[in-house]
């Protein structure tokens, strides 16, 4: 559960001082503050991070390498829940005691496409499509455009499962690619399409 600093001033209404208290409490890490005016507690087992994920900074949705990780289409677990945001001037990463965080931006025009609500212990969360998770992993790394290596792309430095390469849906590729209008994501989906996914 996600702490405001609301909630927690309502929870210590007793105390004199709810800031003192507050304080006490993150010194004794009996409180973990993940960015200022939220927090939680450290017995938080049922918390989903990907919830969390969401919350910290927005609007957000998790992908690139976390969310193949999530569907099982690379076999890492990654050790950073990076998601992705947009209209945004730079990245963002949040160092807190329950995980890291961190936030990528894309462009404005395909934020929306791809991107589904999905449950964790009772949390709702966002998370990319398979298809929109594997475009949004190649445009972040920004390979050169004009390589063909995208063999050496997709086993080595992805690892993708080719166990779960249906998770991928065509049409959802197809429609995300043609909205990034960038050559090297086009080049990207036609080989896909062509040589893996046939």
């Amino acid at each position: 559960m996600i702490l405001t600093t609301l909630k927690l001033k309502n929870d210590l209404r007793e105390y004199s001082s709810v800031k003192s208290k507050i304080s006490r409490l993150l010194e004794s890490n009996e409180l973990y503050q993940l960015k200022r005016g939220f927090y939680t507690k450290p017995q938080e087992s049922a918390l989903s991070l990907y919830s969390v994920a969401n919350l910290l900074y927005g609007p957000s949705y998790i992908s690139f390498e976390s969310a193949l990780s999530y569907y099982n289409l690379i076999p890492e677990r990654v050790s950073t829940i990076t998601s992705a945001t947009f209209n945004k001037n730079k990245s963002k990463y949040f160092d807190t005691q329950i995980a890291n965080f961190s936030y990528l931006s894309v462009p404005d025009k395909v934020y929306s496409l791809g991107v589904d609500l999905q449950r964790e212990n009772e949390q709702n969360f966002l998370i990319a499509s398979p298809s929109r998770a594997l475009i949004d992993t190649i445009y972040k790394n920004k390979y050169d455009p004009n390589t063909s290596d995208f063999k050496r792309i997709l086993s080595e430095d992805l690892r993708f499962n080719l166990e779960e390469v249906e998770l991928i849906e065509p049409k959802i590729l197809r429609m995300i690619s043609k909205s990034y209008n960038k050559r090297l994501i086009t080049r990207f989906t036609d080989w896909f399409l062509s040589e893996v996914h046939k």
